[in-house]
């Protein structure tokens, strides 16, 4: 009985009015972070995550800060936040209650990241604009863009299937059917940061300024993604 009202309650559940949560959340905020931490796996990416965002941070800040610094230091925000709201998400959640808290963090974690990479790509953008700079001529640009328009898109599936599924969807059980696309994509998404992340050791800002090495870099990102598909759950967004 449990396993059935896990699996067919809304992702958001009732709200913060529905009987208990409020009176349990404390608890409940504990055992959905313990996600973060709480195994072997979490740890080793938590560890291939930080060890990457620390090792960037400390070579932009080791150079004068300048107009075009925001985008890596935005956009590294942003990475870091979506990848701390993918693990939050691992596993499935224990319970309707589980769901409403893990739910409501969740897009609170993805609204932040929104607007850091938001933040990111209007610094490239006007950079480059102010400068004459043609747009996208390199694989790390093209990669970007295409990064950037799907963190758009699966963020604005995330709120139609999270809060309006009936005005979108035609009902809540659509909605919850079009999780695993969501999902998906946000695995698909997460790749794709890190590949576009990768690309930049060739850009010119880190050959002549940052000199990020690769060696370092992408064994330490590839960990963590690593661990994203190592707790990936293919019963979640299996599509037959």
């Amino acid at each position: 009985m449990t396993e059935r009202v896990q699996d067919t309650a809304p992702l958001l559940g009732g709200g913060a009015g529905e009987p208990g949560v409020e009176k349990h959340s404390r608890q409940l905020a504990k055992e959905v972070l313990s996600n973060l931490y709480d195994t072997k796996s979490a740890i080793l990416g938590q560890a291939g995550l930080l060890v990457s965002v620390i090792y960037i941070y400390y070579h932009i800040l080791q150079n004068p800060i300048i107009l075009f610094s925001g985008h890596p230091i935005f956009n590294l925000a942003g990475i870091f936040i979506l990848g701390e709201f993918i693990l939050l998400v691992q596993p499935n959640p224990k319970s309707g209650e589980h769901k409403t808290f893990s739910g409501q963090l969740h897009g609170i974690l993805n609204t932040l990241s929104t607007v850091s990479f938001g933040l990111g790509f209007f610094y490239i953008f006007y950079n480059k604009s102010i400068h004459g700079a043609q747009h996208i001529t390199t694989w790390h640009a093209t990669f970007g863009i295409t990064t950037y328009s799907l963190l758009l898109l699966n963020m604005l599936l995330g709120v139609a299937q999270f809060w309006v599924p009936n005005l979108i969807f035609g009902s809540v059980n659509n909605g919850k059917r079009a999780y695993k696309y969501h999902r998906l994509l946000g695995y698909l998404t997460f790749l794709m940061l890190t590949l576009t992340v990768w690309l930049a050791i060739a850009s010119d800002y880190n050959v002549n300024i940052l000199h990020l090495k690769s060696y370092f870099l992408i064994p330490s990102l590839g960990l963590f993604l690593t661990v994203l598909f190592f707790r990936l759950q293919l019963h979640k967004v299996k599509f037959w």
